[in-house]
């Protein structure tokens, strides 16, 4: 743990030691404490826990506007919506806690690192949403992709086999 400026208290939290050892090396001192006993001692160590509860409000409510404005009322159109919605938020905050701790581990957090890490969240998120939302089109060009890829194959494949049929 490491004592802030404003006096509340730093510390990182590892789910085995051995990725502790790898994340801070050998000789970083530490406390292993159950976590059912986190609540206890947050006020000890003057730690909280940074849920994002605006982006889960936002999320929530895109996906009621976008499911009350929506003609199609069906199991399926409802799903879509709050796959992209929510699944985007998830996907979306995963990749913010992803950029943030790859910052902290090589020293740069904080910043303009801190608005690039929930720039990179906030694109996967419409990255997500829009690819749930044009599931369909995905992969049918991904079908015709991969079909026109095995033709290519099988073409070469056969001119291949010409020329070795040719030659000998």
């Amino acid at each position: 743990m490491r004592r802030m400026e404003d006096g509340r208290m730093a510390a990182l939290a590892y789910s085995t030691l051995e990725l502790l050892v790898a994340g801070c090396g050998p000789d970083q001192a530490w406390i292993a404490a159950p976590v059912e006993e986190l609540e206890n001692l947050k006020p000890l160590a003057g730690f909280d826990v940074k849920v994002p509860v605006v982006g889960g409000l936002l999320a929530t409510g895109q996906t009621v506007y976008d499911v009350m404005n929506d003609d199609n009322k069906s199991a399926g159109a409802i799903a879509q919506h709050v796959g992209a919605d929510m699944g985007g938020f998830v996907a979306g905050t995963a990749a913010t806690e992803g950029a943030m701790a790859l910052a902290a581990t090589i020293g740069v957090a904080g910043g303009p690192v801190t608005l690039a890490a929930v720039g990179i969240g906030i694109g996967v998120a419409c990255g997500v949403g829009e690819v749930v939302n044009h599931w369909p089109e995905i992969s049918h060009w991904a079908g015709d992709t991969a079909s026109d890829v095995g033709h290519g194959v099988e073409n070469a494949t056969k001119a291949v086999g010409n020329f070795f049929s040719s030659v000998f």
